[in-house]
């Protein structure tokens, strides 16, 4: 069952992800440059677990956060625990979880 207002898709497989539990925020670190983030599904709950990497778009070259960790009163931390990030990419990605209707961590 869909927990969200509205569907949150896969950035790797493009599957609805049914539970923020179920979905990780993949980004990459170039030195001082934080860029490119994607919600994914994490491993253990992707559809493509029987590909090295599941659902993240480049897995050797990747780092990843709880969904979780960008909702609630953990998220200006988080956010602000991504020094470097650009800010449209940021806003970009909390425009998507916050159209899903993701308020809280005990989603």
């Amino acid at each position: 069952m869909n927990k969200y207002k509205n569907p949150l898709y896969c950035d790797g497989c493009g599957e609805i992800i049914l539970d923020p539990k179920e979905a990780i925020v993949e980004y990459f670190d170039r030195g001082e440059d934080l860029f490119d983030f994607k919600i994914v599904h994490n491993f253990s709950s992707s559809p493509r677990q029987l590909i090295k990497g599941g659902c993240l778009i480049n897995s050797s070259h990747s780092n990843t956060l709880d969904l979780r960790d960008f909702v609630g009163q953990q998220r200006e931390k988080t956010i602000s625990e991504l020094e470097g990030a650009q800010a449209d990419e940021i806003d970009k990605l909390l425009a998507r979880i916050d159209e899903a209707g993701i308020k809280s961590k005990s989603c």
